[in-house]
């Protein structure tokens, strides 16, 4: 995600939010993500959420992310970067590690265009 925001235009840069969302409240409490921020050195345009495991367990659905618990604390989950567009809506996705990034910079740096 770095990666795309620093193929980010400007006017784009200051519109995008990266969202990162726990799998494990129990252990990612909101201290733990702060510390996790500073740690990264992510910008304003940065937010973890913590939240109830029915709430997170929802949004993945929506998003089409699975996820399991492995063992205490270790998850194996769907590695995808999803691009939601002013409305919400799915724009984008990015599956797998290390995949390129450019069509979803590139639409990134559309939306500010709009």
């Amino acid at each position: 995600m770095k990666r795309i925001e620093a193929g980010l235009n400007p006017t784009a840069a200051a519109q995008t939010t990266f969202l990162l969302v726990t799998f494990d409240p129990k252990v990612d409490t909101p201290a733990e993500l702060k510390h996790l921020e500073e740690k990264f050195e992510l910008g304003e345009h940065w937010v973890f959420l913590h939240g109830e495991p029915g709430s997170i367990r929802e949004l993945a659905t929506v998003l089409d992310v699975q996820y399991r618990e492995i063992s205490e604390g270790q998850f194996s989950h769907t590695n995808r970067i999803t691009l939601l567009d002013h409305n919400g809506l799915i724009a984008s996705k990015i599956d797998g590690l290390k995949q390129p990034s450019d069509a979803l910079v590139t639409t990134l740096n559309t939306f500010g265009d709009k």
